[in-house]
């Protein structure tokens, strides 16, 4: 499962049999930004699959291609200021619209300068920044942007509600209940297993960074 430990590598036959097993336990999945809506009326789990992407969309999509074989859509989190690409290079912008047109949501991550942010003042302050970023996304995409996402360690903004700026935010109190994410939970598929099973709230998120995940 894993190629490289000191790198937390895993490969894509692993992921493939996560995804097997998010459909055996699961009846289906959503994207982040449909969330507040079927939130009250959901009586049986359901689970959500987020990519934060600030090092390589060529990964993103590999994995946008893996999810579309088992009719799964994931929302793709997409840091506009990252240093490692830039969307105003065409083929860079083609690979988002890509993953979009397999059935994925694209969001934004905001990755850079976020200090503070648990400061409820300083987030206001902040919005305005993150939906201008939005924005920009769109102006590449030509597609509404309806979600937001914030690093792992972030994990209650904002802690009372679903929003930040109209925008569903991946990383409110409300997501974040239970998530698991390959930087801690997916090492061994047993112990993966026995935390989808064991649970007991109505959404499960599952963070996947895409530069983690290679060919076997």
């Amino acid at each position: 499962m894993i190629l490289n430990k000191k790198k937390a590598r895993y490969t894509f036959s692993y992921y493939r049999k996560i995804l097997e097993s998010l459909k055996k336990y699961f009846d289906t999945s959503y994207v982040i930004s449909e969330i507040p809506q079927i939130f009250s009326q959901i009586l049986r789990p359901k689970y959500i699959i987020r990519h934060d992407i600030h090092e390589s969309l060529v990964k993103g999509l590999e994995l946008a291609k893996i999810e579309n074989e088992y009719s799964i859509r994931a929302s793709y989190m997409i840091d506009v200021l990252s240093p490692n690409f830039s969307l105003k290079e065409k083929e860079n912008s083609s690979i988002i619209k890509e993953i979009i047109n397999l059935g994925h949501e694209a969001g934004l991550y905001v990755y850079n300068s976020i200090s503070d942010i648990t400061d409820p003042k300083e987030l206001d302050v902040r919005t305005v920044d993150f939906i201008s970023q939005c924005r920009y996304l769109e102006s590449f995409i030509r597609k509404n942007v309806y979600s937001i996402s914030f690093p792992l360690k972030y994990s209650s903004i904002p802690e009372d509600s679903f929003f930040i700026g109209q925008k569903v935010s991946a990383s409110s109190a409300i997501m974040m209940e239970e998530a698991l994410s390959d930087i801690n939970d997916l090492e061994e598929h047993q112990v993966f297993l026995s935390k989808i099973k064991n649970r007991d709230k109505k959404i499960l998120q599952i963070l996947i960074h895409p530069e983690l995940w290679d060919e076997d």
